[in-house]
């Protein structure tokens, strides 16, 4: 039965199935990814939130990542008991029209169409750092972008909406 994938409150928007047909990866309308044991229906991840709507999401060739493109944002996550971890976040210079990850997940084949009589197919290595890490605290570089900008950000990372006066 399909019943715990179909409720109302649900709503999952995409999905991808690992290589041996064992788990399925699911977004949630509310930008939530969870893992799903496919013979039984049972979840066998925590909800993990995703910063942005996503466009495509895949298992890669271990079955134990997953990888997730969200406009111009690429994420990597681990399955880990029954908990999703962050790998990489990686900024595209552009969203892809379509893409793909290689087998190995250390690359991304994408289609740019920017010039549409001669769209072009991009790879985009995952695998090496696009930037520096950054080194200070999540807490305090959010306070510092806070401060910079006069904006307030949730739990999630996203701009509070602020009340007229």
């Amino acid at each position: 039965s399909l019943e715990p994938l179909l409720q109302p409150d649900l709503q999952i928007v995409r999905a991808a199935v690992n290589d041996t047909e064992t788990l399925l990866a699911t977004v949630d309308a509310s930008r939530f990814v969870q893992v799903w044991n496919l013979e039984t229906l049972e979840s066998v991840s925590d909800r993990m939130p995703v910063a942005a709507a996503v466009d495509d999401i895949w298992f890669l060739n271990s079955g134990d990542r997953l990888m997730i493109q969200a406009g111009t944002w690429l994420h990597t996550l681990r399955l880990s008991g029954s908990r999703l971890e962050p790998l990489e976040t990686r900024l595209l210079a552009q969203a892809p029209v379509v893409a793909r990850p290689s087998s190995d997940g250390r690359a991304l084949m994408m289609l740019d169409a920017s010039n549409a009589s001669r769209p072009k197919l991009l790879r985009q290595s995952v695998s090496k750092p696009a930037a520096n890490s950054v080194t200070d605290s999540p807490g305090r570089l959010e306070s510092r972008i806070e401060a910079a900008t006069g904006l307030r950000f949730n739990r999630w990372g996203q701009p509070e909406t602020v009340q007229p006066f």
